[in-house]
């Protein structure tokens, strides 16, 4: 299994991997956190997601990603200027994965800007919007089949681990 849990700064990523690597703790799981770092090289990042999605086709381990190639394709593009074409062509490896989940935690933009701690890549609210704007856009583009949009704003961190639980059986059962 391999679920992707991504979205902008302060939605609340950690909290959920954190959340489900707890449910799924009878189950081999591996729970990465990939850093986007400005001075990363758009090589590194598709070496990186090549060698997990390489991984999780083995199925030797479940994997939760806690950020994935949604966020390389929209901070690719912001600062290492790069079209994020390369990000999508490297997700057709796991397309044909039975058991691939995508979670995009979305929420509105005076939320996010209430909850930030000065960790986010963008502090400015104009900055922060073109974030959410570009993870929308790049959710669109992914072709993973089993994917879902969480908008946050009325839920709890359970209400949001219960939501994203419903979904993985849900498709699993399907």
């Amino acid at each position: 299994m391999l679920i992707l849990l991504d979205g902008p700064d302060r939605v609340g990523k950690d909290t959920l991997s954190r959340g489900l690597l707890a449910h799924f703790s009878t189950e081999v799981f591996l729970l990465l956190h990939t850093i986007h770092i400005d001075t990363y090289t758009q090589a590194h990042y598709l070496h990186w997601y090549a060698y997990i999605f390489d991984l999780a086709l083995k199925k030797e381990s479940s994997i939760i990603l806690n950020r994935t190639h949604l966020s390389e394709a929209v901070f690719g593009a912001m600062y290492r200027h790069y079209d994020s074409a390369c990000v999508f062509e490297l997700e057709q490896k796991i397309l044909d994965m039975e058991e691939v989940f995508l979670i995009l935690l979305v929420d509105r933009l005076d939320r996010l800007m209430e909850r930030e701690d000065g960790q986010s890549i963008h502090k400015d609210p104009k900055q922060k919007q073109e974030e959410i704007d570009c993870f929308h856009a790049a959710f669109d583009r992914s072709q993973i089949p089993h994917k879902i949009k969480i908008d946050i704003q009325h839920l709890n961190e359970k209400q949001v681990l219960a939501k994203t639980l419903q979904f993985i059986k849900a498709q699993i059962s399907s």
